[in-house]
């Protein structure tokens, strides 16, 4: 949030902060979504899978 903040877009580029990475919305290079409630749905239920 202070990398796309109203405030930081003012600063001259050598004293932006730097936010690495940084990924949009949408994005086919982010190694995970924003919203984890499917993963981790998926994940549980292969747990409870192996379980005996």
């Amino acid at each position: 949030m202070r990398c796309q903040s109203r405030l930081a877009r003012t600063l001259p580029e050598d004293q932006k902060p730097e936010c690495r990475p940084y990924w949009e919305k949408d994005d086919p290079a982010m190694p995970l979504p924003f919203d984890l409630t499917d993963v981790v749905s998926e994940l549980r239920a292969l747990l409870l899978e192996v379980k005996p």
